[in-house]
């Protein structure tokens, strides 16, 4: 990757795109020269002029011979005996482990290089999961520009699906740039690669492996950004003009969903196909599939899961009636106490009759977000209802009211409220703005 093309487009990006009301951030796999969401382009700025290529992470003395991540999966976990012989004459020529045991020493590379491939790779997932669900709970359009050499996600298909699954239903869209370039393979390998091998056609074969392995890198971006309705540029040494369409915002997107009958936790995967009853001068993107849990959910995992999922979402979710009040409170010079109160209609609240007693649980959550999406504050409240008739049909007229406190400084604050019936398995979530002036 050449980093320096790569921050300059950026650096302009950031300068000729970004509006004074846009919040931008940037995110690494390493968690090295991270920026939070901000409208500080000079903090921008900065950032991008300090990245710098991040290594693979492999002791030197595991990294004879030098493989790369799919040469090594072929040997792991394919067991390819073509390209066991190819990494045991290199360990051979150069002399890796002083040359003793040169097919156990690639089999002892190969294992290594694989787990510590996959260790980075499901890192890259999941901090790309955690920046959908940051970007879940702020306003607008949302959108992330995934610039990535690729990696291999033979077996991440859970934490792959979970990504997509989570961007969809946040409406966030990941758009891709492949930051190698335009790359054509180089017979024999680079003059950084290796190119040892004294056979012609072992080495005819190691560069179709080479050509394959880089190739299956970029297949992770180019099903991440189809599925979630983004684009994938790739094979383009034009980075300026690559920034402005992978950040480019669409103008119109509209989300289908569905959920599947008789839906088996069986851990496969799933074919989906959506076609247009009049295609005529319109385009179609959407998933190929989906990979099923292998079990269901226990039920307080579900809840505790739906309500997360909720709290960081913008999404609005009214499955029984809640009015929603909100009243702050000054408590010092810099300080403030905000009241939110939700009001629940207690004839769509399931009670189940046990003796004398009607029961019925409720859970609200409360969380307050700044300008730039962090999370201020937040409380919760679990209501155990253990009511008589007489109590329950003043409850039935009156309503039921939960109160939840956050102490917050002087700002304006997105504020997320989450109504979860545990019996029923309903939810209720709100949006609402406050403004505390000091």
């Amino acid at each position: 990757m050449d980093m320096v093309r790569v921050r300059e487009a950026a650096g302009k990006f950031i300068e000729s795109s970004i509006q004074p009301t846009d919040r931008a951030g940037i995110f690494t796999s390493s968690g090295l020269g991270v920026v939070d969401f901000t409208a500080d382009r000079a903090r921008l700025r900065e950032a991008l002029a300090n990245l710098r290529p991040r290594p693979r992470n492999v002791a030197a003395e595991n990294d004879c011979p030098p493989l790369t991540p799919y040469e090594a999966y072929l040997i792991d976990e394919q067991h390819d005996p073509i390209m066991l012989n190819i990494a045991t004459s290199e360990v051979t020529a150069y002399a890796c482990g002083g040359g003793h045991d040169p097919q156990g020493h690639a089999l002892v590379a190969a294992r290594l290089d694989w787990e510590n491939d996959r260790v980075q790779s499901r890192q890259s997932l999941r901090v790309l999961l955690d920046l959908v669900r940051r970007l879940g709970s702020l306003p607008g359009q949302r959108t992330v520009l995934w610039l990535s050499q690729g990696f291999l996600t033979f077996d991440l298909h859970s934490d792959l699906n979970e990504l997509i699954d989570r961007a969809l239903r946040e409406h966030v869209v990941i758009n891709a740039l492949d930051s190698r370039g335009l790359w054509v393979n180089i017979p024999g390998g680079e003059a950084s690669e290796h190119n040892v091998l004294p056979d012609p056609a072992m080495s005819a074969r190691a560069d179709v492996y080479r050509e394959t392995g880089k190739s299956m890198n970029q297949d992770v971006m180019a099903q991440v950004s189809h599925d979630t309705g983004g684009i994938f540029v790739r094979n383009t040494n034009d980075y300026d003009g690559g920034f402005r369409k992978a950040g480019a915002l669409p103008e119109f997107s509209y989300l289908l969903a569905f959920s599947p009958q008789n839906l088996k936790y069986d851990g496969k995967f799933h074919k989906l196909k959506v076609e247009l009853v009049i295609p005529r001068g319109l385009s179609l993107q959407a998933r190929n599939g989906y990979f099923a849990r292998n079990e269901a959910l226990h039920p307080e995992e579900r809840a505790r899961q739906e309500i997360e999922d909720a709290v960081f979402s913008r999404q609005e979710y009214r499955e029984f009636p809640v009015d929603l009040h909100t009243q702050f409170f000054k408590l010092s010079a810099t300080e403030a106490q905000l009241s939110v109160v939700a009001r629940v209609d207690a004839h769509a609240v399931q009670f189940h009759k046990e003796g004398e007693r009607n029961l019925g649980s409720l859970k609200m959550v409360c969380a307050a977000f700044d300008r730039d999406g962090n999370l201020a504050a937040g409380t919760e409240r679990n209501v155990d209802l253990s009511l008589r008739d007489a109590t329950l049909a003043h409850v039935l007229s009156a309503g039921l009211n939960i109160r939840g406190e956050l102490k917050l400084s002087g700002g304006t604050y997105a504020i997320r409220v989450v109504v979860y019936q545990i019996d029923s398995a309903q939810i209720t979530a709100m949006n609402r703005t406050v403004e505390i002036p000091f």
